[in-house]
């Protein structure tokens, strides 16, 4: 969003939020393998992910709360899209996301990815708490 919609910096680097997270990665994460998921889990800094949800969430926020009518119709300016790639914000196997937001004007990138991508995690997500609400209750009774 603050690539696409408001030609800004990515959250990411804010702060220096890209090193504080402890992580080799930068992309957006969609290609990466289940190896580069655990190495990711495994050394990633919680609290700076914690402020790195925030700034992306308040900043999406004030994002959508500025735009007009009009800017919703407005489509994507190309060089916004070859920006992402520069940055290293998709990888070569993820390029197709270019295309993909590249077709979208700004009602659509509202849609997909900032609101529906969410969606499609959340019950993956509420698996995973449930899996690790059961092994904490395994432990706690072990004690």
């Amino acid at each position: 969003m603050n690539m696409l919609v408001k030609n800004e910096n990515q959250i990411l680097y804010r702060y220096h939020l890209h090193k504080k997270l402890n992580i080799p990665y930068v992309d957006t994460g969609n290609s990466m393998t289940e190896n580069e998921i655990k190495t990711l889990s495994s050394k990633i800094n919680c609290s700076a992910l914690l402020k790195y949800r925030n700034e992306v969430g308040k900043t999406t926020q004030q994002i959508i709360s500025s735009l007009t009518p009009e800017d919703l119709k407005r489509k994507i300016d190309r060089t916004l899209l070859g920006r992402i790639v520069s940055e290293k914000a998709v990888d070569k196997d993820s390029i197709w996301l270019i295309d993909f937001w590249g077709k979208k004007n700004i009602a659509g990138l509202l849609l997909m990815p900032a609101t529906r991508h969410n969606m499609v995690h959340l019950n993956k997500s509420m698996e995973i708490k449930s899996k690790l609400m059961k092994v904490e209750g395994r432990l706690s009774t072990k004690r």
